[in-house]
């Protein structure tokens, strides 16, 4: 189902006079921003604060690099 209304987007868009680089850029910034605001919309949840809290637990800073020696737990 999600290929065929994938199909009809490319295909309206080609009629449109867009590349098919560009569609897929177009398409693919959309993708990234639903994630970006599935995982705001994660993180500012009360209870997932309070599991936090509770647990004592370090956030995962999500977005950036980093090796496994930045992490506390595996520094000792």
């Amino acid at each position: 189902m999600k290929s065929k209304k994938l199909e009809k987007i490319t295909e309206s868009l080609t009629k449109r006079g867009m590349s098919e680089s560009a569609i897929g850029k177009f398409l693919n910034s959309i993708k990234i921003a639903i994630k970006k605001k599935q995982l705001d919309k994660l993180t500012n949840d009360p209870e997932y604060q309070k599991i936090l809290k509770k647990y004592n637990i370090e956030p995962v800073p999500y977005g950036k690099d980093f090796s496994l020696g930045d992490l506390k737990s595996f520094k000792k």
